[in-house]
């Protein structure tokens, strides 16, 4: 009995670890609202007649990795176009990341990112107001971070005329891809703090920076790879905990089916208890029987008899 309840407590034990470990995180999870460093970048009218948005984030020294961080997006873009994390060496790799509601604003959706490096690659594209040659966009910083050093770089259009970006960038660069580059400095800000860069320009012919087909001839400064990074498919993360709850449940019916046929065991047979084709014959003398032997063969005679059984000798 003692060995049947330790196997059965042993089953139950491995199932709760599965199903514990199945619907557990399987990474760290640490709330980051800090980040030392944070540089956006907006290339209107690039490969597409849209903003695109882009994100590098640097996570703080003494984080834990992996963890999750949870990057506010506009709610009308739905999901970024990219998401990687960056290596040491400066390779851009693919990073697993699902969309969840902001409780806080409906204007916002959060991309939590798996970050398995220090620093964070995250791109979108957002819609332009157009009016005629007029393009119009309001970049709004979403705020939930502490940040010691913001900066917002745009990228003047190849075929941009009469470019006004608020507030007043901090500096204007011209760089290797004979493009200029405007940077407003916000420095340090803290958490709940939205702050806004304006662009307003004329784009008279409607032409793209870099046509969709066009591969780049040097990369920017920020080291910012152009949008090629797929989103990882998620599927798989959502099947491998009820695939393991498959496994516990089988288990758990395994472990109570050893402990149902331990118990149908059949008991020991008593020592002298009768076996089956009914009692046994009592060749036991009966009390006041003579014990009688055949004269002629020396047989001994049950009690009745009148001849022997071997012989047929009459018994006196």
């Amino acid at each position: 009995m003692r060995q049947r309840i330790r196997w059965l407590g042993l089953w139950l034990g491995l199932l709760g670890g599965l199903l514990g470990w199945s619907a557990g995180p399987a990474r760290a999870q640490t709330a980051v609202e800090h980040m030392p460093l944070v540089q956006v970048a907006l290339w209107p009218e690039y490969d597409r007649p849209e903003m695109l948005v882009m994100y590098i984030i640097h996570l703080p020294e003494d984080v834990t990795l992996p963890t999750e961080v949870a990057v506010r997006i506009p709610a009308a873009v739905q999901a970024p176009s990219a998401v990687a994390v960056r290596t040491p060496e400066g390779r851009l790799l693919n990073a697993a990341y699902r969309m969840e509601a902001d409780p806080s604003s409906a204007a916002w959706r959060l991309a939590v990112v798996e970050a398995t490096e220090p620093i964070l690659h995250l791109e979108f594209y957002d819609a332009l107001q157009v009016d005629g040659t007029t393009r119009r966009y309001v970049y709004r910083w979403p705020g939930n971070w502490t940040v010691d050093n913001l900066s917002v770089e745009v990228q003047h259009p190849l075929a941009s005329v009469a470019i006004e970006i608020t507030p007043e960038p901090t500096r204007i660069e011209e760089r290797d891809d004979g493009l200029r580059y405007s940077i407003v400095e916000f420095g340090a800000l803290p958490a709940g703090r939205e702050v806004t860069v304006e662009v307003v320009y004329e784009n008279p012919t409607g032409e793209l920076t870099r046509s969709p087909m066009q591969i780049p001839e040097a990369e920017p400064t920020l080291e910012i790879a152009t949008p090629e990074v797929k989103e990882v498919p998620r599927w798989t993360e959502f099947l491998w905990p009820w695939v393991l709850a498959g496994v516990g449940i089988l288990l758990l019916l395994l472990a109570f089916w050893l402990y149902w046929r331990g118990n149908q065991r059949p008991l020991p047979r008593a020592t002298g208890a009768p076996r089956r084709g009914g009692p046994a014959a009592d060749t036991r003398p009966v009390a006041g029987d003579e014990i009688r032997y055949c004269p002629q063969c020396g047989t001994r005679a049950r009690p009745g008899d009148r001849f022997c059984r071997l012989c047929g000798t009459p018994l006196r």
